[in-house]
Order: C-alpha cells, then structure tokens, then sequence
C-alpha cells in the first residue's frame, strides 16, 4: 500500500496486538509456506491433517468465517480512531457501485484493486477522518437547525414543485442503500469539516497580478505561416542491399528485437465454459420466466406536463380557463406564474408518479387534461401530451436469453465448488495434465506468449483467457513453477505453469529483412524531408525572401494559420507546430519534425491577450487558481495532521476483504 504516510509504515501494526486483535499474517510469509504444504501433502499423515483441517472449516465455512472476521477487524487507525472492515467494505462497493452507473459496464472489485479504486477510498476515508478528528480538536459543532436547512436546501430532494419534498427525500436515500441516521451522522460530519477547511483555505485567492500574467500567457495569440514537407511525398530508395540493411538492423536493436516469450501450460475454469454443458430443465424454464416476467414487461409511458397550486378554488378556476380552450401554458403563466419550462415532467411510468397523480394522468387520452386531483404536495391539473404503449414479450420470445441466463448463473454457482476440487487435486500431488483428466477440463497449451499477449510472429494469442490477471501471473511466476490457483474475476479461475522462457533477442536478419528494409526507406524518407526543409530555411535567411516565394519555388505549398493558442483548442495545426511557434519572436523562422513530416514556419503577427476586455475569463481563471490553492493547501493540512494523529493501515485485512 502506497498511502500510510508521515511516520508510520502501511501495514505494519505498531505493537503485537492492536485493540485486541491479533496480527493476520501476510500473505508473502504464508505463499512459500502452503507451497511446501502442498509438494509434501502426498504423505499419509500430512493428510490425515489435512483431511482434520477441512472437516473443522467445513462445520464453520471457511470463507465465511475470514469475511466476517476481515469485516470485524480494524483496517486503517487514524489517531484514536478505529476503523472497521465493514466501513472500507461498504465504502469501496459504493464507489463501484458509482463508477457501474457511469460506465455502463461490468466493473468488479478485481478491476478496482487494480486501477487503485480500494487504495483511492481508502485515502478518502483517512483524509475524512483526519479532518474529523481536527474539528473535534477545535470542538467546532454543527447544530441541528443547521443540518435541516442544509437538508431542505438539497436540489436532489425538491419535488415536481421545485420545493423540498420529504418522498423524493426518502426516495433518494432509498436509492443509494443509506438510512435516514446514517445519512444525518455523515451530513453532520461533512459539514463540521467544511467549516473547518473553510477557516484553514480563507484567504488562498490568486493575486491580480498573477491572474493577469497567466491569462496573458495562456490566451496570447499567434498567426503564422508554415510549409509541411511530409515524409511520405518523399522520393522511395530502392534497396540498398543488405550489407546497409544489417547495419541499420544492428542500429536499431530494439526496434528488431523479439521480446520475452513464455510457453504455458493452464488450467482454466469459466463460468461460460460450464454454461455450455448445463441442460435447462422446461419446467425450471417456465418457473424462471414467471418469477422474472416483471423485468421484461416495457410499461407504458407518457410525457406529463402538469401545474401546481396551493387550493382547489385555484385548480378549479384553472380548468375552467383549459375547458374555454386557452392553452396549458398559458393558463400555468397567467393563473400561477409557472413557466412553459417548469411544467413538463417528461416521460414517466405510473410507478414513478404519486398515486392520486397516477390514477388521472393514466386515465386520460393523448392531448386532454385532467381535472384537478388532490395530493399531498397541492392540487394538480395534468395534460398528457404523448403516450407510448407498453408491451409484455411472450415466453418463446425471451426464451434463448432464459436459457443462458439461467445455465450461466448455475455455471456461476458451481465454479466455486469445481475450483475447490482442482485445488484439492493439485494439493494431493496432481500435475496440471492429471488434474485436468481427472476433471474432464481441456488443458491449455501456449507455445509462445509475449506480456502484451501476441506469440513469437507478433500475432495476438487467440485463445488467452479473458483476465489481465492471466498475463500478470504468467510473467510472474519462474520457469518450471506453477502458479496458485487465482480468480480472474467472477467467472474465472486459473492456475499455470511456466514451461519454458524465451530471452529477448535479435531477431535474424533473415526473417525480418522486409521489415528492415520498410523501416530503412522510411527513415530515408524522413532525412530527405529534413534536409529538404532546412535548405528551405537556408535559402530565406540568407536572400532575406517570402516564405510563401521560396516555397512556391521549391514547388511546396504555404498554409497561413487562423490567431493560435498555446494550446490545442479546436481543429487546426498540430500541437507540435504550436511549441514551434511560440518559441519565436514575430518574423522570425523555425523549423521542427512532427506528424510524419518536416515544418517550416514563420511567426507573421503575435496577438497580446487584453486581461480588461475579458473580464468574465479573467475572473473565471482567478476562481480556478483559487481552487486550486485551497486543494493543495487542503492536502498539505491533511499531511501535517498526519503528525498528530498518525495512520496506520493493515494491508493484509484488505487483502482478505477484496
């Protein structure tokens, strides 16, 4: 773990025992322990042992047991403050939970442990609780009145009204698994912290000065014009023999170098794999589809517009005004001041409506309005303005995804038990190829595999199994060694051994001389280009001419660019060319490769930003800085009460909880 900072070191408790809770081993001491375990097993007493040990984790669920204990345990200490397992637990499958929402994907915990997702939560978590323990220090308290405005003030709890509204309140609660309490004891918290970092970043605004000098930097301007010689309109060489083509091999080593290649032996077990062999039975079909038919039915839809108001003697002059034929809208205007932007609710189903609202609008035909209905939010006038039916598939129409849903989700729920069975194996003295008879599981032979997942020709491997984690394993793991038994994911576990390792090496000049020689000519290409372009510039420094005259006697073609930023901010010239140019005074020439090619350039005009004529940006750049400050001023207190309150975190219970 990279985030225990100041003077303690992650994962290393401080004392034997902490809290009452004693050391859990790290992994690095048990691995090379289980591997002597499992070469010496094959005696009868270290069964019998072992046969002992199963049974007494059987009656408890050993699984279970390490969960549960992980939850219970502390994971990270702030100062005083404890931190349970349960706490990280929930915290982490929150934010996984998030980053599904926004992805659209199938985001797991393995994929979160290693993108650093669990290490990021863990350091909010620290960060919190840091801050927490500052403002108790100060004895800074967040009194109630204060938390029921902050609550009424919330834009995600107002309702149709644009009021507070206590259902969606719950509702939103509801929705992201967080109690009333608990969502109360956080708001309290989060609250007395920013009055706390309010008081410590007060103050960290950028200076004027500052503002005005970085906005003139970043918004300077700047027009020029450029010749772009490209490599590819360049002469093509004809082969120069292989005598120069050895040699440019032997320059270039790296470019012509094959990279590590390891043959691999696997077993692996899928969730799909099993799917393929498991019979649905009809009746389980049908019962299947029964219990889950809700989730294929499409409800009707209907886009709502409504008005709101406070009594019904307002309602029912409202729909006296619609019954004459005045507009919706113009009756929300005139009678309670809604605008036209304020009355459409979209689409919504009648579970997403309040029930007396439901009744009425899913009452209605297409284009009518309702008369007024009562709810506990005022008196409503609804108007549909579009209806989209709703529709229930038959049983023959999802009947395919039934049968893959149901044979994967039982795949699922038996791969666990057939993992087990091939650890089992593997522990009793099995090789992976009697493992794998004795299983009835295809073995998996890799002759050659590179870490990017390409064999020896640089062709990608077609039968990889879909985890990084293989790959990882793979070049992790010494030549004639087998791995441990590891879990790609939900759906898939694997163990391999490494049989032999290829060196990177040369490649013979034999098998790569067409490559040589492509790469050879391109790199010919590009002198030409280069050599082309710096004559160019030596022509106009020393006749002192027009670039757009010396190129278009060089037969090259002059581009003159709109007013450029330091920066790329829309379509036109690369990045590259940018640099260039704004390394030069105006008039003067420059000359670089990027892109495939060769530029020649010159600045004609050098735009100053005017900071004054600008105001709205300038005061957004000076708000930028700001934040900016207060962050790392926010991160620096948070390092410097590190000091008071030391952080200690226990990497291996975090090991066990994910």
């Amino acid at each position: 773990m990279s985030l225990a900072q100041g003077n303690v070191v992650a994962g290393r408790w401080g004392a034997p025992y902490h809290a009452g809770l004693p050391i859990t081993a790290r992994y690095t001491t048990v691995l090379p322990m289980l591997n002597a375990i499992r070469k010496r097993s094959g005696s009868i007493a270290v069964k019998i042992l072992l046969a002992l040990l199963i049974l007494s984790f059987g009656l408890w669920g050993v699984t279970d047991v390490f969960f549960q204990q992980a939850q219970r345990a502390t994971v990270v200490v702030v100062g005083e403050k404890e931190i349970l397992g349960a706490e990280v637990e929930q915290a982490v499958r929150r934010e996984v939970a998030r980053i599904q929402r926004l992805s659209s994907s199938q985001f797991d915990i393995a994929q979160a442990r290693s993108m650093g997702v669990i290490d990021s939560v863990v350091e909010k978590i620290i960060v919190r609780t840091l801050y927490s323990q500052a403002a108790n220090d100060l004895g800074l308290m967040v009194s109630d009145p204060l938390i029921r405005d902050a609550i009424s003030n919330n834009p995600n709890f107002r309702g149709p009204t644009g009021r507070f509204d206590n259902f969606t309140y719950r509702q939103v609660l509801q929705n992201n698994d967080v109690n009333e309490s608990l969502y109360v004891a956080q708001l309290r918290g989060d609250l007395a912290r920013a009055q706390l970092l309010t008081s410590v970043t007060a103050g960290a605004n950028a200076s004027k000065t500052m503002a005005e000098a970085m906005y003139r930097y970043a918004n300077e301007r700047r027009i020029a014009e450029s010749v772009f010689i490209r490599d590819s309109d360049m002469k093509t060489l004809i082969d120069p023999g292989d005598a120069i083509l050895q040699a440019f091999r032997d320059e270039n080593r790296a470019q012509f170098t094959a990279p590590e290649q390891r043959k691999v032996t696997a077993v692996v077990l899928t969730a799909a794999d099993l799917a393929k062999e498991i019979a649905v039975p009809e009746d389980e079909l049908q019962e299947e589809f029964e219990n889950r038919r809700l989730e294929f039915v499409i409800p009707e839809l209907r886009n709502i517009r409504q008005m709101v108001m406070a009594t019904k003697e307002e309602a029912d002059k409202a729909y006296g005004m619609l019954r004459e034929g005045i507009s919706f809208a113009k009756v929300a205007n005139d009678l309670v001041g809604l605008d036209e932007t304020l009355l459409n609710l979209g689409e919504m189903t009648r579970d997403q409506m309040l029930p007396e609202m439901a009744d009425a609008a899913f009452a209605l035909e297409k284009d009518k309005f309702s008369e007024a209905v009562e709810s506990p939010l005022g008196w409503h006038i609804i108007e549909v303005t579009d209806i989209k039916a709703g529709s229930e598939p038959a049983f023959a129409d999802i009947r395919d995804r039934l049968i893959a849903d149901y044979a994967y989700d039982k795949a699922i729920d038996s791969l666990f038990d057939l993992s087990n069975k091939l650890e089992d194996a593997l522990g009793g003295g099995a090789s992976l190829e009697e493992a794998s008879q004795q299983m009835n599981v295809p073995l998996l032979n890799i002759n050659s595999v590179d870490a990017t997942g390409r064999d020896a020709d640089g062709i990608a491997v077609p039968n990889l199994p879909k985890t990084n984690r293989f790959l990882d394993v793979t070049f992790q793991t010494r030549q004639g060694e087998e791995s441990q038994l590891e879990e790609g994911g939900t759906d898939i576990y694997f163990v391999l051994r490494v049989d032999s390792v290829t060196a990177p090496a040369l490649r013979p000049f034999g098998t790569v001389r067409a490559d040589v020689l492509s790469a050879w000519q391109a790199d010919q290409r590009g002198q030409a280009a280069e050599a082309s372009g710096n004559a160019l510039l030596e022509s106009l420094m020393s006749t002192g001419g027009q670039l757009e005259t010396v190129a278009k006697e060089a037969g090259l073609s002059v581009e003159t660019t709109l007013p450029l930023r330091r920066r790329v901010d829309s379509d036109g010239p690369p990045q590259i060319l940018r640099d260039m140019l704004f390394a030069t005074e105006k008039n003067a020439f420059t000359v670089g490769r990027g892109n495939g090619g060769f530029y020649v350039a010159q600045t004609k005009d050098i735009l100053p930003a005017d900071p004054f004529r600008e105001k709205t940006e300038l005061s957004k750049l000076s708000q930028r800085l700001a934040d900016s400050f207060r962050a790392d001023i926010a991160q620096q207190f948070a390092n410097a009460l590190r000091n008071d309150h030391p952080v200690i975190i226990n990497d291996s219970i975090l090991d066990e909880l994910f």
